[in-house]
């Protein structure tokens, strides 16, 4: 063979394996993936991770998980720091600031070129989105149902709250009668030791959706004036004093037993069942004054702006919340999904004995964005909070509890939102 046919031999055995062996040749990427989120379910985590890797061998994905609270602040900290993650899960009173603040990357063309959109609830992709550009991808919808116990309205021969959000029937008037009706007292002491229901007090989680049935939204739609001290508003929190001073509503004892309903997450199914001595069901939340209506929020995933591997993070986030990995999360119990192929198919839910999906689909249509798209809504929130805790101890009425703090509010609201 001549020298020069040899050389031409190499060559093309050269470019032979470039086609065939690309993965050989290139430099693999490594990106990390700082989560809190993932301890919902660990071991699926860690296997679509794997998956990814087995189908990218390019992009190596280094887990680090979270287990304290306040996560978003070790985000912020390994920014400063320089060395940040590539991908995070952010929680939901926090994305706001992550998005006003270039903490997330705008991922809108990456999503509009390969993630699917039109599968999931229009109502979700606005709520990662910002002056129309997309943050975020949802892992899964956090929204409030109404848990309840039905041993408890069995024995005590009261019906079942609807699952219907749209029956008028359902409404503030026969929601309070039912939780009197299912009071016990069960050892004949005189005071009841079973009440009606479980209710949290702090107005950024599971109290709004009260004041949401009452028609109020705490703030103007600018965020310049708070609304709360509205009648709307005052009403709202008028009804939930009464329950307590009555002794109808208490603030604890679902799990155990000791309070026919709880508003809480769809996700809480899960913990009822392995470990609730009790049969519960899921139901609409009752009807306000204004009509039905609950929250809705994603729990969102991003890619960090100051990611030097954008393109490999997007691919992996993509990747970690496709149609087939949304169909695992949701059978493991991380639901309610954004995806409607996943969302209104009870075969991708666990299998608890659900009867039907009409809580958790009517919650997507009648819910409403917490009001949190404001920088200083944590303090806001807090203060509101703080002012109400003579409220709920008999002290003070709503209004002026509400008044005391109604400047310092719109002055924070005034600041950069």
């Amino acid at each position: 063979m001549s020298l020069m046919k040899f050389i031409r031999t190499i060559v093309v055995m050269g470019m032979i394996l470039a086609l065939f062996l690309p993965a050989a040749t290139a430099k693999q990427v490594e990106i990390s993936f700082l989560s809190y989120f993932i301890n919902k379910d660990e071991a699926l985590g860690r296997q679509i991770i794997a998956d990814f890797e087995r189908e990218n061998p390019d992009i190596k994905v280094n887990l680090e998980i979270f287990r304290g609270e306040y996560p978003h602040e070790q985000t912020l900290i390994r920014i400063a720091a320089g060395t940040p993650p590539d991908v995070v899960d952010v929680h939901p009173s926090e994305l706001y600031n992550f998005m006003s603040q270039g903490i997330l990357a705008d991922i809108t063309e990456y999503a509009r070129r390969d993630a699917d959109l039109g599968d999931y609830f229009d109502p979700i992709i606005e709520s990662v989105s910002l002056n129309g550009r997309i943050y975020a991808l949802p892992q899964r919808i956090s929204t409030y149902l109404l848990f309840y116990n039905s041993d408890i309205f069995d024995n005590a021969g009261v019906s079942h709250p609807s699952r219907n959000w749209y029956d008028a029937n359902w409404n503030w008037d026969t929601f309070y009668e039912a939780s009197r009706k299912v009071r016990r007292d069960t050892d004949g002491d005189g005071v009841y030791n079973i009440l009606g229901l479980a209710i949290n007090r702090s107005i950024h989680e599971k109290l709004i959706t009260w004041v949401f049935q009452a028609g109020n939204y705490l703030f103007d739609e600018n965020y310049t004036r708070l609304t709360l001290i509205e009648d709307s508003g005052v009403q709202a929190l008028t009804f939930i004093v009464e329950g307590l001073k009555e002794g109808v509503f208490c603030t604890g004892g679902f799990s155990n037993g000791t309070a026919a309903m709880q508003v809480d997450i769809p996700p809480s199914m899960i913990t009822f069942w392995t470990n609730a001595n009790f049969n519960f069901d899921v139901a609409a939340l009752p009807q306000g004054p204004a009509g039905p209506a609950t929250t809705i929020q994603p729990v969102p995933y991003g890619v960090i702006a100051a990611s030097p591997n954008k393109e490999a993070a997007w691919r992996f986030l993509n990747y970690y919340l496709n149609r087939r990995n949304s169909q695992l999360w949701s059978k493991a119990g991380v639901i309610v999904q954004p995806r409607k192929s996943v969302a209104t198919n009870l075969n991708y839910y666990p299998d608890m004995g659900l009867r039907d999906l009409a809580p958790f689909l009517g919650a997507m249509e009648v819910g409403r964005p917490v009001p949190n798209k404001h920088a200083n809504f944590r303090k806001i929130a807090d203060l509101i909070n703080s002012a109400l805790q003579p409220v709920w101890r008999g002290e003070k009425d709503v209004r002026s509890a509400l008044l005391s703090v109604k400047d310092p509010v719109e002055e924070l609201l005034r600041e950069k939102k």
